[in-house]
């Protein structure tokens, strides 16, 4: 049984391993490329922010890299349309494109600024302001609800 194991072992580690990693021949790349340049709300290069594409019909991220110190940036994702997202240090998207058609073997540009909360909700981001709505209107109906109790308070 040990010799079993041993013939085995020795013909899985002589047989060549497939390369997985290289494409077959005859076939076109699977994914294209999005780059462009970031920039602040001041127009200055956005270096050291992330950098997400998120894909516009499923809204999961497709690919994130970091900016470079000029501001520029480098995404391979699948074929699809993508909305690239740029991310503050803190974590906050603080600017979105408009979507982006990739097509595989296709580069195509997409440069991002960074927008104020307003800006941002008036572009279609949103999220900024939708918090703090919801957040006004929870404190509004909390604060609506500790007056009521107190102005029917049997104590008066």
């Amino acid at each position: 049984m040990f010799r079993v194991f041993v013939f085995l072992l020795v013909a899985a580690l002589l047989t060549p391993a497939p390369v997985v990693l290289a494409a077959p021949l005859g076939r076109a790349a699977q994914t294209g490329t999005i780059s462009g340049t970031a920039t602040t709300q001041q127009g200055q290069t956005a270096a050291s922010y992330t950098i997400r594409a998120r894909n516009v019909q499923t809204n999961d991220i497709a690919g994130s890299t970091t900016t470079a110190a000029n501001g520029t940036y480098t995404l391979s994702v699948p074929g699809g349309q993508y909305v690239v997202e740029l991310v503050d240090l803190s974590g906050r998207v603080v600017g979105t494109t408009a979507a982006v058609s990739v097509t595989p073997g296709a580069a195509v540009t997409a440069n991002v600024a960074a927008t104020s909360i307003a800006a941002s909700a008036a572009a279609g981001g949103g999220f900024p302001i939708t918090g703090i709505i919801v957040g006004l209107a929870y404190a509004g109906t909390v604060a609506a609800t500790v007056a009521v109790a107190k102005s029917a308070s049997p104590s008066r």
